[in-house]
């Protein structure tokens, strides 16, 4: 009845939990799908969000009823007027569609110019179509249009079957996917993966990576001296305004279009230092470069500042930026890892890098304000 809605969902909630953790498929009879199905119908939106979360975990069964749920279910997701968490359930509920036949709405939900959370949430339905070749490749071909929510779905959907993580290598060798599209982590744990195929591969499909590295350790070690050496306060602000203000607020100074330091400032001079010397060996998620194409041919760069169901905003150096329809968006891409160049700090020498750490060191204990 209307009453105890808060332990209904309660209930499916811890099913869906155990189900999560059983290591075998579960296959509904004909009445329990029904009742599940049913509960898709409930007055309250946490009970109706608890069952799919209940449908997701089990093997459905194709049935004139499974099929009336995906029908709403597709007008849901790609109606522009409905709520958008419920555009977003609707679009979850078309990867459990049995016949596949939801895939190329599927497909069309994962563009740039649908909301970030329609996005993310049909990122998840296609990654759990499981053995569907289309359903991956789709993932692969929209690779670079991600923004960071939906490429660590997608990359949780890769890591999480070999099979998946062949075609991702295979998109790799290509030249379909760059290298650089994986941020260094999931490079890492692709060269320490169980299965040695895939270590073999990484191996090969990484090596310039490697090199990299290697000339990255060679700059490092011009710098390091830095490390213990005492700088000048004054000066280091001199510096940050002149190299790094275009990009990174401190207090009133700056612009922000790269991360806050003021949550760095207490990390040692070694961890600092790596940081400016190597922007994409850390980069936090959600300061990509991205390049947007405009239906009227017009392209925009910059970092994704803010994001509306109907707008994208990009923000470059010293602040400017751009407000985007989605409707307008013809395509979206990301043109490189960071906005930071890794050669920004090309002229300075060690004393000068001296003087930028003890500045970036002081701030901690000031509370980061000028």
């Amino acid at each position: 009845g209307g009453q105890g809605g808060w332990w209904r969902a309660a209930a499916l909630k811890g099913l869906s939990e155990g189900l999560e953790r059983g290591s075998e498929s579960i296959q509904l009879s004909p009445a329990a799908q029904s009742r599940l199905i049913a509960l898709l119908k409930a007055q309250l939106p946490e009970v109706r969000k608890a069952a799919l979360e209940v449908m997701a975990r089990v093997e459905l069964s194709n049935s004139n009823q499974v099929q009336e749920a995906v029908r709403s279910a597709s007008r849901m997701a790609q109606s522009q007027e409905a709520e958008l968490e419920d555009r977003a359930n609707a679009t979850k509920l078309l990867g459990l569609d049995p016949t596949g036949s939801t895939i190329p709405i599927l497909r069309n939900l994962l563009t740039p110019a649908q909301p970030e959370q329609v996005q993310v949430a049909a990122a998840a339905a296609l990654a759990r179509i499981r053995n569907s070749k289309v359903g991956t490749q789709i993932l692969l071909e929209k690779w670079q249009t991600y923004t960071a929510s939906v490429k660590e779905v997608v990359l949780r959907a890769f890591f999480s079957e070999p099979g998946r993580l062949h075609a991702l290598l295979d998109a790799i060798e290509r030249g379909k996917v760059q290298p650089w599209f994986l941020d260094r982590s999931s490079r890492a744990r692709l060269l320490r993966f169980p299965d040695r195929e895939i270590r073999g591969r990484a191996r090969v499909l990484v090596a310039d990576f490697a090199n990299d590295d290697a000339k990255r350790q060679e700059v490092f070690k011009q710098y390091h001296p830095a490390l213990q050496m005492s700088g000048n306060l004054q000066h280091g602000e001199e510096i940050f305004k002149e190299k790094c203000s275009g990009c990174h607020r401190i207090g009133a100074m700056g612009v922000e279009v790269g991360p806050d330091l003021l949550s760095l400032t207490k990390q040692t001079k070694q961890y600092l230092l790596t940081e400016i010397l190597d922007p994409n060996g850390n980069l936090v998620p959600g300061y990509e470069e991205y390049l947007v194409r405009t239906s009227d041919g017009r392209l925009i760069t910059g970092v994704l500042a803010e994001e509306t169901p109907t707008t994208l905003t990009l923000r470059r150096r010293e602040g400017e930026q751009d407000t985007i329809l989605r409707s307008n968006i013809a395509s979206l891409r990301l043109s490189s890892v960071s906005q930071m160049p890794e050669d920004s700090m090309e002229g300075m020498s060690v004393e000068d890098m001296a003087d930028l750490l003890q500045y970036l060191k002081s701030l901690a204990g000031r509370g980061g304000m000028e």
